[in-house]
């Protein structure tokens, strides 16, 4: 069994689904677990394995790439939607409660608040990738819950952490939140600064510092991955989804790259294209940071704030900036994590639509 374990298509570390399995092992006869994010249903087979047919799954995903032999598991049921729309069509009754949806600090509280009222005292909670820095709203949110006593005896391998529910605490106001956020803007960052290190060289082909653009027609955002969705939120480009670069027309265009293959997505502007070198733009972490602090500094930070479509973003985000000190905001920018924070409350996945 171990070795299956091992060997399971689940996309985490070994440590993690040793925890998992762990958990589920630990489950008596007849226990319900729910799993919030199935995928190709790696996660799954570890826990159905581990538990030796003593517990009933009910796995959720807003795709359905379960493979047959899974489907077909006389203890499993798989449901198609969003973990708060099967939430609100299953009373189940829940020993452990596996999340690993939409890793955005609105994603996981909506899996989690969803079937809060259907956990058992003393569940067990689950969460991958709360440890991941890229996801720091599944840490806000799972940090916040612990600070707050709702779950407890936490135990965590890598991103993994696994703790009991104490349905005797009130759940978390906003404001603290707002408190977890700042605890960890006060502790974390990367160990260099970027004022002082300028561009890395593998970057050099673009400018070290680009200029905030503002709305217009000849401008195009390459990337569709979190940091081009957060930039073309941010700079309000309404005309404009982000593109790949395949999609690159126009040679007379402004180019601006959210991306990490930028040397590659540049070679094919310019040759392929034929685009003006000046007229594409490297638009790192750095280059995002920089803009972040001129909006909070000098903006009162309406583009930061507009960039959050979503209700309990927006007041993290507001209530964050409103306990903020100009240092504290300058201290962040310099060692990284202020655009590491507000890029990575958001979504790693294209918002989930309800089924």
């Amino acid at each position: 069994m171990l070795f299956e374990i091992a060997a399971s298509n689940a996309y985490m570390s070994d440590n993690e689904k040793f925890l998992l399995s762990l958990c589920a092992a630990s489950l008596p006869q007849g226990s319900v677990v729910v799993e919030i994010g199935a995928f190709l249903g790696g996660s799954a087979h570890i826990m159905l394995l581990a538990s030796a047919g003593r517990i009933v799954l009910h796995s959720v995903d807003i795709e359905d790439k379960i493979p047959n032999d899974l489907r077909s598991h006389r203890n499993f049921t798989f449901h198609l939607g969003t973990g708060a729309a099967v939430a609100s069509r299953e009373a189940l009754e829940v020993d452990m409660l596996f999340v690993d949806g939409d890793h955005s600090f609105r994603g996981i509280r909506e899996d989690i608040l969803a079937f809060w009222p259907q956990l058992r005292d003393g569940a067990l909670v689950v969460a991958h990738d709360v440890l991941n820095m890229q996801h720091l709203g599944v840490r806000i949110f799972v940090e916040t819950l612990l600070g707050n006593g709702n779950l407890t005896k936490p135990v965590h391998a890598d991103t993994m952490v696994a703790a009991r529910v104490d349905k005797r605490v009130a759940l978390p106001a906003a404001s603290d939140y707002v408190r977890t956020a700042r605890k960890l803007s006060q502790v974390f960052g990367r160990p260099r600064s970027w004022i002082a290190e300028g561009v890395a060289p593998a970057v050099l082909l673009s400018k070290a510092y680009v200029d905030m653009p503002p709305p217009a027609e000849d401008l195009f955002l390459v990337g569709k991955g979190k940091r081009g969705d957060f930039v073309h939120r941010f700079l309000g480009l309404d005309y404009h989804a982000p593109i790949d670069s395949w999609e690159a027309r126009r040679t007379d265009a402004r180019y601006y790259v959210c991306s990490a293959f930028f040397p590659r997505i540049f070679t094919h502007l310019v040759w392929d294209v034929r685009v003006a070198p000046e007229n594409i733009f490297d638009v790192t972490p750095q280059v995002i940071s920089r803009w972040m602090l001129q909006d909070i500094l000098n903006n009162k930070a309406k583009r930061l704030l507009n960039a959050y479509q979503v209700e309990c973003e927006r007041e993290l985000v507001s209530g964050l900036l409103n306990l903020l000190s100009e240092s504290e905001v300058y201290r962040m920018y310099e060692n990284g994590f202020l655009c590491d924070l507000f890029l990575y409350l958001t979504a790693s996945f294209p918002p989930q639509a309800t089924i």
